[in-house]
């Protein structure tokens, strides 16, 4: 999937008022963790436990929330998407699958870093740094077609109110951490 700047900028460059978007924010912040998590895995000094340590605590952090965020997504956002055009969520709910498979693989080598032996651990933490990147990567493509593949869908079929009122019951239904 390639999209243009001048395309990107056409979908919201629109002379109608904004409508809700569902994705804006916690893509916002997901994007952010995705970039600051590239940077730890490029930044890692695999000589350093406490360096190691932190990135294995970032990837941990970072493969939680993204689980979370998938399955909230699941929950409130594809069964309206669903009611309101039935298979547009499915290639992203396939893609789901594979984030979470791609998720506990990051864990799985995450957590293997500090027992590396030393000689062993750079080429470890370059192999998750391209792991890392990849995943992120792939995680941008994927919010940039939530936010304009199924932000139209959701805006053909529902008012303001009724994007809000999916928003709010998935806010509801997280813990105050």
């Amino acid at each position: 999937m390639h999209t243009s700047l001048q395309e990107i900028l056409a979908v919201r460059g629109t002379a109608t008022a904004p409508r809700f978007d569902i994705y804006a924010g916690i893509h916002k912040g997901a994007r952010l963790m995705l970039v600051d998590l590239v940077s730890s895995a490029g930044r890692v000094d695999p000589h350093d436990p406490a360096s190691v340590r932190q990135l294995v605590d970032k990837v941990e952090a970072a493969a939680d929330f993204c689980v979370s965020h998938l399955e909230h997504e699941n929950a409130f956002v594809h069964p309206a998407l669903e009611r309101a055009q039935p298979g547009t969520s499915q290639r992203i709910a396939t893609e789901h699958v594979e984030h979470e498979r791609d998720i506990e693989a990051l864990r799985t080598h995450a957590r293997a870093l500090p027992g590396c032996a030393p000689e062993d651990r750079p080429a470890a933490c370059h192999a998750l740094y391209h792991a890392v990147s990849l995943f992120a990567a792939h995680n941008l493509a994927h919010m940039h077609l939530e936010e304009t593949e199924h932000n139209a869908v959701l805006w053909a079929h529902l008012d303001d109110a009724g994007i809000l009122a999916i928003h709010g019951r998935l806010l509801a239904s997280l813990t105050p951490a």
